[in-house]
């Protein structure tokens, strides 16, 4: 997961839903785009990228249509990123991330739940790969620091 730089000259769409979503995270690869769009399609925002070339994830954005796909073609005139689009496709998720007193709030009112906390995770590649893994493992908050991380 990496945070994106959005460039000026975005389709209409997009520019709204960037408006109702300001922080927005990039996700790459087809297989890790599927897992979101079938276990938490909520999350995702917008796909972009050759969606016509993947049927399983064409089939799951038929049945959220919600979700905003986008084919802009060249990448880099989308998002200034320094990655390069791992087979043509990219989705953009929102992820509310809490203040230390919101969280504190919400964890009196649960029982027991299960806390990842991480510290000078630099790659995003690794630090999606910590996130897939603590929601398999019914983690229910990656505590991230703000300074020395990725995101």
């Amino acid at each position: 997961m990496q945070r994106i730089t959005m460039k000026t000259t975005l389709p209409p769409q997009i520019k709204d839903c960037l408006a109702r979503y300001p922080k927005l995270y990039r996700v790459e690869s087809e297989s890790v785009i599927l897992e979101y769009l079938q276990n938490r399609p909520n999350l995702v925002k917008v796909v972009v990228g050759k969606v016509e070339s993947s049927p399983l994830i064409k089939n799951e954005l038929n049945k959220n249509p919600s979700i905003l796909v986008s084919s802009v073609e060249p990448w880099n005139s989308f998002v200034e990123s320094p990655l390069e689009v791992q087979g043509g496709l990219a989705c953009f998720i929102s992820i509310a991330a809490l203040d230390e007193k919101s969280f504190l709030t919400k964890l009196e009112m649960e029982k027991q739940p299960l806390i990842l906390a991480v510290d000078h995770i630099q790659d995003p590649h690794n630090l999606g790969a910590i996130a897939r893994s603590a929601a398999f493992f019914g983690v229910k908050y990656v505590l991230i620091p703000k300074n020395r991380q990725v995101g």
